[in-house]
């Protein structure tokens, strides 16, 4: 692709209106190409300044604002305390239209900059829509392979995951066979088993009740108790896409089997899930 239509490409992305047939291809290039995702990062700001005067269209593309989010971690990271409970779920970008609801969360602290507990070389994704867990083939870090550039590359999964309701491309899945999800009727989850780190999405639940929040909890093979992974700062929506971690799991905890489930909490942070489960087995 020369720089020219690359540029073109980048636009349209960035405005939101790259015709679908180009779409895949376009994401799956930004996801492997840094220089792309620098190009769109500068389109899509531009973008979100010419719209800052009408916050009823702004771009809703998640390069842009998981970019900047990174851009701040890297500065602030090396004053952030030790880490010694679940982190809450800040969101920090929404969008319009339908997906007005749809918030990215990102949360960075002193344990999400290195691998998590699965072996050395191991990378896989395991998305989980409310069926079995699926393995999504994805490319084996290097040692230049950052934190970073994975959340990037599960954000753009859980982008197109969120929007397309059609699931990941068959070509991605190492299992050929069964390739069709269901379409979503409560939430999912994109987790990595090598960082810890992942994406839940949820769609269709009630609305908070007063001096009540939801919780994001998991569960396990061999664990006691499940695991707050963080609030899921729902507020007054009823969907929304967050990123969570999970770099503070006991030592020697198994990820290999891991589910997530929501439920309403009084305590703002709950030592264990209260019986209120609205959302389970994502």
């Amino acid at each position: 692709m020369n720089n020219e239509l690359l540029e073109e490409k980048a636009q349209l992305y960035a405005l939101g209106i790259l015709p679908e047939s180009e779409k895949e291809e376009f994401e799956n290039r930004i996801r492997e190409d840094r220089a792309t995702q620098a190009l769109v990062h500068e389109y899509q700001q531009l973008t979100e300044f010419d719209a800052s005067g009408d916050e009823r269209n702004p771009s809703f593309q998640v390069y842009a604002g998981i970019m900047d989010e990174i851009d701040d971690s890297r500065s602030s990271v090396s004053e952030a305390p030790e880490r010694k409970a679940a982190s809450p779920l800040v969101s920090f970008f929404a969008w319009g239209g339908w997906a007005a609801a749809a918030c990215v969360a990102a949360v960075f602290g002193a344990g999400l900059l290195g691998p998590g507990n699965s072996p050395e070389g191991e990378s896989d994704i395991v998305v989980n829509n409310l069926a079995s867990p699926r393995i999504v083939a994805v490319q084996t870090p290097s040692d230049e392979f950052t934190v970073e550039d994975r959340m990037l590359e599960l954000a753009g999964l859980a982008e197109a995951y969120w929007f397309s309701r059609e699931g990941i491309p068959s070509g991605q899945l190492l299992d050929s066979s069964d390739t069709e999800v269901a379409q979503l009727s409560g939430g999912f989850t994109i987790f990595d088993r090598q960082y810890n780190i992942g994406f839940i999405a949820v769609e269709n639940l009630p609305r908070e009740a007063p001096e009540k929040t939801y919780h994001v909890w998991a569960k396990t093979k061999g664990l006691d108790a499940p695991i707050r992974a963080g609030t899921l700062p729902i507020g007054d929506q009823s969907r929304g896409l967050f990123f969570f971690d999970l770099t503070h799991m006991p030592e020697g905890t198994s990820n290999d089997s891991l589910s997530f489930f929501v439920t309403e909490e009084e305590s703002a942070a709950p030592q264990r899930p209260s019986p209120i489960v609205v959302l389970s087995d994502v």
